[in-house]
């Protein structure tokens, strides 16, 4: 049993293993086989460590924050990131976008957002990144810009569509921009789908968008496999969701999952990862366990923002989700939500004595106006009131 090795699988290998090679007209040369096996086993390396390959091979260095969000969002399904601004959750995306589609084969990819210019604001970035113009990284590659499949001679690969900025690798991987428009996307499928700036969005679209990453990819059938044979093929790296925003409010569906995943990861969940980065870890940052003498963001910055605004400040630098609508809302939200109970509705005036409220709402235009009815009461304590109805 020395010359044998067990897996985590339980799949039982010997030192010795080889390649096996589909037989053919023309055999490769051994020396081929060598090289193919080398190409694997970097490959194989650099998908467990995603932070040596973007330093070694896009020459990428990152701050020990974004590099610790990187490592363990690389294998999870579910992954929202609640970040300050400066934190560099573009620039960290586009890379991750990058080193999966260069790792992965047929990897597809989409970046969504609340309209078409902030997703293609992201694409924009990655490009910058290939393009080696990053003023704050200074050791950029053109590894990732030779892997581009350039299909216009007059073009760089980027390809500057309306309806979508797309690039794709010679691997078979692409990476799409998206937009608001989700009913002209239902039905496609994806890999990976990033919602970028997501803290406003609205459930809808994220409900569409995430559809794309449904399908289970470790399925196979056929080709000799059945239900015994499949336990034996190791298993893929899972489809993945990515949230990433700044703070909103608790309101939105994106707050929503951050209680949720927050939940889910607390629980042992490893499907799950959340990370809460506000202003602090950034000015702060460290590289290698050390502060380092520069950063994304300053002090002066965010004590100028509090002056300026607290509630907002906080929202984006401290990660605050606001409640009850700020500061400033005459009526709070929980003031609604202590004084409301659910009573069926009322259609008709059946006693000819009720007196009711028409509140009609034009905004500024007459487009989805809002008409509110309401029943007027007396009572000898609180005088006249009114329900909703």
């Amino acid at each position: 049993m020395e010359d044998i090795q067990t897996l985590n699988n339980d799949i039982i290998l010997p030192e010795d293993y080889k390649l096996f090679v589909k037989p053919e007209e023309y055999a490769m040369s051994q020396r081929k086989l060598d090289r193919y096996l080398q190409i694997a086993k970097i490959k194989a390396y650099y998908q467990r460590n995603p932070i040596k390959f973007m330093r070694d091979v896009l020459g990428a260095e990152l701050f020990d924050a974004q590099a610790y969000c990187i490592q363990m969002s690389w294998d999870k399904p579910y992954v929202l990131w609640v970040c300050t601004r400066g934190y560099g959750k573009s620039t960290i995306i586009d890379l991750i976008l990058m080193a999966k589609g260069m790792l992965y084969n047929n990897y597809w990819s989409y970046i969504a957002s609340g309209s078409g210019d902030q997703a293609i604001l992201t694409f924009k970035t990655l490009e910058n990144i290939a393009n080696q113009n990053i003023e704050s990284m200074t050791g950029l590659t053109n590894v990732f810009k030779q892997q581009i499949e350039v299909k216009n001679a007059a073009g760089d690969g980027f390809v500057h569509n309306p309806s979508g900025h797309f690039y794709s690798l010679y691997n078979g991987s692409f990476t799409k921009t998206l937009n608001s428009n989700v009913d002209k996307r239902r039905g496609a499928r994806a890999n990976m789908v990033v919602f970028d700036e997501c803290g406003w969005l609205d459930q809808n679209m994220m409900q569409v968008y995430a559809a794309f990453t449904i399908v289970n990819k470790d399925l196979k059938l056929g080709g000799g496999i059945d239900g015994d044979t499949i336990k034996t093929i190791p298993r893929e790296i899972p489809n993945q969701l990515f949230y990433i925003s700044s703070a909103s409010s608790i309101d939105t569906p994106f707050y929503e999952k951050y209680r949720d995943f927050s939940k889910q990861m607390i629980l042992g969940n490893t499907d799950y990862f959340v990370a809460d980065i506000n202003c602090d870890v950034v000015i702060r940052g460290t590289v290698g366990g050390k502060i380092y003498p520069a950063s994304l963001l300053t002090q002066e910055t965010v004590d100028a923002e509090m002056r300026n605004n607290q509630e907002k400040a906080m929202r984006e630098y401290y990660n605050r989700f606001t409640e009850d609508g700020g500061v400033n809302q005459i009526i709070k939200r929980a003031l609604i939500t202590r004084n409301s109970y659910v009573r069926p509705p009322v259609l008709c005036n059946d006693t000819n004595k009720r007196k009711f409220v028409l509140a009609y709402d034009p905004a500024r235009s007459t487009d989805n106006s809002i008409l509110g009815v309401g029943e007027l009461k007396y009572d000898e304590q609180l005088c006249y009131t009114m329900d909703i109805v």
